[in-house]
């Protein structure tokens, strides 16, 4: 089977699935194990993604990449929330509610 037929046949499938309605994240799964039955026939394609499922579970290689952006975006809203004192204008504590003194 020649690889442009293949690559249809995948876009093709997970255009449908999203097109009936089934969540993205579904479809992507349903398609990778479809294309998995086919295509690894030589290795059960369900011990495959268990195996694949387990290893990825296992292995925190790149955990604290997310975990330091997850980090610096709670510390930038912490510090967007609070209301700015030194203002002179005002702006600043009638945007977080404030009323301001006649």
């Amino acid at each position: 089977m020649e690889w442009y037929t293949i690559i249809s046949l995948l876009f093709g499938g997970m255009v449908f699935l999203l097109l009936t309605g089934i969540p993205i994240a579904f479809a992507f799964l349903i398609v990778n194990l479809v294309a998995a039955y086919f295509f690894l026939a030589e290795y059960p394609a369900s011990l495959r993604a268990v195996t694949g499922v387990f290893t990825s579970i296992t292995t925190f290689t790149l955990l604290p990449v997310p975990s330091s952006f997850y980090g610096e975006l709670i510390f930038t809203q912490a510090w967007d929330s609070t209301p700015s004192m030194c203002s002179t204008s005002g702006s600043a504590n009638s945007e977080a509610g404030f009323q301001s003194s006649p």
